[in-house]
C-alpha cells in the first residue's frame, strides 16, 4: 500500500474515504481505495490510478463543456458534432490524462496552431460533416491535424486508412489489403495468412480459396456425426 495515500487525503476533486481489499488486475495484485468525488460520486479506485486521476470522470466533462461553450456553435442547446470533434481532437493531442493521449499527443501528433486557438477557423476549413456516419480523420496517420491532412470520413474509409493496413500491388494497381479482400470476395484474414506463408501478392489476392470438402454424416440412434467423429468415439480407425 502506498504511504503517500491515506484516509482523508484530497486529490483534486477526490477525497479518500477508506482502504479496500486488494484486487488482482492485469495479473498483479493492486491496492484499492474507496473515494468520493466532489460531485457526490463514490467509487473504488486503484492506487496506481490515483497518481494521475483527479475526479470520478466528471472533470473532463467540465473541461470539455467550458471549451465548447467558449467557442459557440450549438443547436437547440446541444453542442454540434463538428464542435465536439474539434474539442475531442484537442483533448487527444494535449491532455495527458485523456485515454487516447498515448496514441496522439504521446507520439507527437499536434494540431495546426490556427485551429488550436480558433474553432471557427477549423470549421471554415473542413466544413460541416456530410452525414452522421462521418467523423474526423487524418489522411496520413503519422502526421498531425494540419491543412490537407484532415477530412470527414466514414468508418469504412478510416479502416482502410489505418497505419496497420498493408498496401498490396497487383498488375500495377495498388490498394490496401481490405480493399482487395472486398473486391475479390476473399476474407482479408485469408489474404494476410497467405502473405505470411510466402505467397506472392498477386496469388494471395487472385487465387480463389478451395471450398472445404464436406464429409457424409452417419446417423446412429438419431445422432448425426462424421465418420471420423464416430471412429474416434468408438475407438476404431476411420480407414477400415
Amino acid at each position: 500500500m502506498s504511504r503517500s495515500l491515506f484516509k482523508g487525503k484530497r486529490l483534486g476533486k477526490l477525497v479518500i474515504l477508506k482502504s479496500l481489499p486488494s484486487k488482482t488486475y492485469g495479473g498483479t495484485k493492486r491496492s484499492r481505495w474507496l473515494c468520493q468525488c466532489k460531485c457526490g460520486t463514490v467509487k473504488p479506485m486503484f492506487s496506481l490510478n490515483l497518481k494521475t486521476t483527479r475526479s470520478c470522470g466528471c472533470l473532463i466533462k467540465e473541461v470539455l463543456s467550458k471549451v465548447l461553450t467558449k467557442h459557440g456553435d450549438c443547436k437547440g442547446g446541444k453542442v454540434t458534432a463538428e464542435k465536439y470533434a474539434w474539442a475531442s481532437m484537442l483533448q487527444r493531442c494535449y491532455n495527458p490524462r485523456n485515454k487516447a493521449y498515448h496514441r496522439y499527443g504521446g507520439r507527437g501528433i499536434k494540431v495546426y496552431h490556427k485551429w488550436k486557438s480558433s474553432y471557427k477557423t477549423f470549421l471554415k476549413y473542413i466544413g460541416r460533416r456530410p452525414s452522421p456516419s462521418h467523423s474526423l480523420d487524418r489522411v496520413d496517420n503519422n502526421k498531425g491535424y494540419f491543412p490537407r491532412n484532415i477530412r470527414w470520413a466514414t468508418l469504412k474509409q478510416q479502416s482502410r486508412n489505418m497505419c496497420t493496413n498493408k498496401i498490396i500491388t497487383v498488375d500495377g494497381v495498388s490498394k490496401c489489403l481490405s480493399e482487395w479482400a472486398e473486391e475479390e470476395g476473399i476474407d482479408y484474414r485469408t489474404i494476410n495468412g497467405r502473405l505470411r506463408n510466402g505467397w506472392t501478392e498477386k496469388d494471395a489476392v487472385k487465387v480463389t480459396p478451395r471450398k472445404r470438402k464436406r464429409y457424409a454424416a452417419i446417423t446412429i440412434d438419431g445422432v448425426s456425426k462424421s465418420i471420423s467423429e464416430w471412429a474416434r468415439i468408438k475407438g476404431v480407425s476411420p480407414s477400415l
